[in-house]
């Protein structure tokens, strides 16, 4: 397997027929937030270097890890025509749950034999996890008897911190609330500063930077809920990244999470309702969690299942049905 990034002539000398080539994130190939003439003109390209790939006998899957691409999303025309086209040039569309299988399914007209449902795998023992929950919050500054909500990761605007922090407006004196992750964008993260600024000192523990590996656990950890307000997912690593350290998760009742979240390890609350996701942080304080019962869950989701995924792929040719969808000329 090669990691690489399309350049020059490629495929041309590179892909041979029977080479698989996987495209995780393509919008990162050809958008340009800044320039549609860029996007669209290296958006051009990509799509003939696919071509080339299928032309070449390559065999091409996607995983879908979102419906479009975060940036922009579908209201940008030109990651509508690209998210089109792949589902067609591909000949497996791989996604992590029977709920993004049928959103992709239906957004798209995808044939259901061409996706193949695989689990997100778990983050248990890829990062540190040595000290107690007492110890991180001792080391953050946190109180010992509070309730903490939580937020860590990557913070951009789709990710909605605003709902998150206008909610915990309404929660209980005792409440914290920590906040810790990149901002990829300074007006955004001015924006978050100024919705902080309105909160009592001393309630929010915001740390706007980037979290090293060996420090993931001493954030999850101090929270008593990781609280994840998207306003748009199909498969979320953070909510993985909570459960692998048995924390519970508040999570939208959308796509994987709706397959990921039950009861005993969070709770799902309804996106349209303006109300629920309140009512959702203040029932999880009257619950009792079990975070080895969350781990034991989770660790069910073997990257494994993914290999075996990816290795059948290969072992068998793709149905003569996809190869006819995709190169018959058009009608």
């Amino acid at each position: 397997m090669v990691d690489g990034y399309p350049s020059g002539i490629w495929p041309l000398g590179t892909v041979h027929r029977g080479d698989l080539v996987h495209l995780h994130w393509p919008s990162f190939y050809y958008y340009h937030p800044s320039s549609a003439v860029r996007s669209w003109f290296h958006f051009c390209i990509f799509v003939l270097r696919l071509l080339c790939v299928r032309l070449l006998g390559g065999r091409l899957i996607w995983t879908a890890h979102n419906l479009y691409p975060h940036d922009g999303g579908r209201n940008v025309t030109v990651h509508r025509w690209f998210r089109r086209f792949v589902v067609r040039a591909a000949q497996t569309i791989f996604v992590h749950g029977p709920t993004p299988a049928r959103i992709i399914e239906r957004e798209f007209d995808v044939p259901p034999a061409k996706l193949a449902v695989i689990p997100h795998g778990h983050w248990i023992d890829v990062y540190p996890n040595t000290i107690a929950p007492a110890q991180a919050r001792q080391r953050l500054g946190l109180p010992a008897g509070a309730f903490v909500y939580g937020f860590v990761g990557l913070c951009k605007p789709y990710k909605n911190l605003e709902r998150l922090i206008a909610t915990f407006k309404g929660c209980n004196d005792d409440a914290r609330l920590l906040i810790a992750g990149h901002f990829q964008s300074a007006m955004y993260l001015a924006a978050i500063h100024r919705q902080l600024a309105d909160l009592p000192a001393g309630k929010v523990h915001f740390s706007p930077h980037f979290i090293e590996d060996t420090q993931l656990q001493l954030y999850v950890k101090a929270c008593d809920a990781v609280v994840i307000p998207y306003l748009e997912v199909l498969t979320s690593g953070s909510a993985l990244l909570a459960l692998s350290f048995g924390v519970p998760v508040i999570a939208p009742n959308v796509a994987a999470l709706h397959d990921l979240v039950d009861d005993s390890c969070g709770r799902l609350y309804d996106p349209s309702d303006p109300a629920d996701l309140q009512r959702a942080m203040q029932e999880v304080r009257t619950r009792k969690f079990d975070s080895q019962q969350i781990i034991a869950r989770v660790r069910t989701l073997r990257w494994s299942e993914a290999a075996d995924a990816l290795v059948r792929l290969l072992s068998s040719p793709p149905p003569q049905a996809l190869r006819t969808d995709v190169d018959r000329p058009a009608s």
